[in-house]
């Protein structure tokens, strides 16, 4: 194989934990290429995604000394979440510090932030990968092309159903279930976000945002039925009077929510996962941005450190480790309908919003 397509790392994925990742990495001591399917442009972005932009992903770009620029904001932001429980028939007000955001253009803006030292390869799909002796050896097709690279490092950012987790640590299951989400046409503003839970449809929740002119209603589910779920969950919108302007488009994409902290997944043998590929998924909001961000940055640490090992690796984890523990406590919590009852019902941390 030609040395020109010999790296030191390969990269697959170009969400938030490999743009992090690649921002904080010394590139001038590793010959880097990242693969990623969608277009840098940010054409082809199709995850379902509510894109709020949460306190401790707000916490991580200040930590990084990154500034969110305005064009990435859309209007309205947001204020409060406004929980609505379908079958109790309770609707509460809670104060929420959430940034309103068009998800491409932030991940686009994110990967403007990578060294043009690194080596991007957009709109190319990863075939097969392969370890063979000290190198991973990586097949990709790129405008109908297939071309072959080899590294000695590989790393996983390439999200809830990863190639590299699933060639190499496939013997370690992570929950999943499905998102479906659609976008409105609509002339609506509101100053809140909609959360909404139904036990009967799904052990998730469902989501209502305004972005500009448009309005997006989603929902995450097990993953048997999701489709005919999502349906259901709608009909009930619309029996409870809610009016969904022209159809724009639909997104349904697959999703980690680790149910504990065991089915985390970092990596080995020269591989290393980061963001949703190993499993860091807030499964009580399936908040994923902060995690991502915050495994990226740590993975960069362990190969700035020179100190490129997955015991390292994990030492450095254990605080983001113990965040996901409590979330999958929150989420147990949360998601047993007789408790969110009470806990809606006590009025805890509620606001009241004048009509």
């Amino acid at each position: 194989m030609n040395s020109e397509n010999v790296y030191d790392i390969i990269v697959i994925g170009m969400g938030p934990a490999s743009s992090i990742f690649l921002k904080e990495l010394n590139a001038n001591r590793y010959k880097t290429i990242c693969i990623d399917k969608k277009a840098l442009n940010g054409e082809g972005f199709n995850k379902p995604c509510g894109g709020l932009l949460a306190p401790d992903a707000q916490k991580k770009l200040a930590e990084l000394n990154l500034s969110l620029p305005l064009d990435v904001l859309v209007d309205p932001q947001i204020f409060s979440v406004k929980a609505r429980d379908i079958e109790t028939n309770i609707e509460r007000f809670y104060q929420r510090f959430y940034l309103n955001m068009d998800r491409s253009l932030f991940d686009k803006w994110l990967i403007s932030k990578i060294s043009n030292e690194i080596k991007l390869i957009d709109k190319a799909v990863v075939t097969t990968i392969n370890k063979i002796n000290d190198y991973y050896e990586v097949c990709y097709i790129l405008d109908e092309k297939e071309y072959n690279i080899k590294g000695r490092i590989l790393v996983g950012g390439d999200g809830s159903k990863s190639l590299v987790r699933k060639k190499f640590f496939g013997n370690i299951p992570i929950r999943q279930y499905v998102c479906i989400q659609e976008w409105y046409q609509s002339e609506k503003k509101s100053s809140n976000y909609m959360t909404i839970f139904d036990k009967e449809i799904t052990n998730s929740y469902g989501w209502l945002n305004y972005k500009g002119e448009q309005e997006i209603f989603g929902a995450a589910f097990p993953m048997s039925d999701s489709k005919d779920r999502f349906e259901k969950l709608k009909a009930k919108m619309i029996d409870e009077g809610h009016e969904f302007g022209e159809l724009n488009d639909r997104e349904i994409c697959q999703v980690s929510c680790p149910s504990s902290v065991n089915e985390l997944c970092y990596g080995g043998n020269g591989a290393f996962l980061i963001g949703e590929a190993a499993g860091f998924v807030s499964p009580s909001s399936l908040e994923g941005i902060s995690y991502a961000m915050d495994s990226g940055h740590l993975l960069a640490k362990v190969f700035n450190d020179d100190k490129v090992n997955i015991k390292y690796y994990s030492k450095l984890l254990k605080p983001l480790r113990k965040k996901l523990f409590i979330k999958i406590l929150k989420n147990k919590i949360l998601y047993t309908p007789i408790i969110r009852k009470w806990i809606m019902l006590s009025n805890i941390s509620t606001i009241k919003v004048i009509k």
